[in-house]
């Protein structure tokens, strides 16, 4: 696997702690940068593309994404996107300890963190990005 460096780059301007959309987008061939806008449950357009699109990113580097949210002192990482994909287990746990480290440097207890990614890798081009990575990345069980 790759030794990568996992960065927090942007997470929504007006509402970085409310629960969050959030894309793993691929900086360069070392660095997964994190990008995230702020969901309204009465307004489904905050979807994984509208995060893309609202940082300008190209489609293609994005690897995958999910959801995270607080409640309390315990930050959750889950889901996955259903534009871009899945995140591999050990991406997503890191995902979440690099999140945790930047929303505590902005003041927030953080003492808890819940990954519950799940590995759902429908595009063949994301799996084959991730295991150009090193990653193990399942084939989808489609029964």
């Amino acid at each position: 696997m790759v030794d990568l460096e996992y960065r927090v780059v942007s997470l929504d301007p007006e509402y970085p702690i409310t629960p969050s959309k959030f894309i793993i987008h691929k900086e360069n061939d070392k660095t997964l940068g994190l990008y995230a806008l702020a969901k309204d449950m009465r307004d489904f357009s905050v979807n994984h593309y509208a995060v893309a699109d609202f940082y300008h990113l190209n489609y293609e580097n994005v690897l995958g994404g999910g959801d995270f949210s607080i409640s309390k002192q315990t930050l959750r990482v889950n889901d996955w996107s259903l534009a871009f994909g899945s995140l591999p287990v050990p991406v997503a746990n890191k995902v979440g300890e690099t999140l945790a480290e930047n929303l505590r440097g902005t003041g927030n207890d953080i003492r808890e963190i819940i990954v519950n990614m799940l590995p759902i890798f429908m595009n063949a081009a994301n799996r084959e990005i991730w295991r150009s990575l090193g990653f193990d990345v399942p084939e989808p069980d489609i029964r």
